[in-house]
């Protein structure tokens, strides 16, 4: 595959590698935003939960894309 096909086709590396990051990021900053100062704390937590539930859910797929970013980042 060429690079501009590539490039095309998913836009960038990132969306390659995490597909459901803008989706996800955004589902995060609902919750946030739903939430008012006295239940931040709590809006905090269901975020962080949401977004682990999330990658477990993908299992291997989330497995292996850890196993690739951390080679390439070092």
């Amino acid at each position: 595959m060429s690079r501009s096909t590539f490039f095309r086709a998913f836009g960038s590396k990132e969306s390659v590698i995490f597909p459901d990051h803008d989706t996800l990021l955004a589902r995060a900053g609902a919750r946030l935003q739903a939430s008012s100062d006295s239940s931040m704390l709590a809006a905090v937590s269901d975020t962080v939960r949401m977004v682990h539930f999330h990658y477990v859910a993908e299992g291997e797929r989330a497995r292996d894309r850890y196993h690739l970013t951390s080679k390439v980042l070092r």
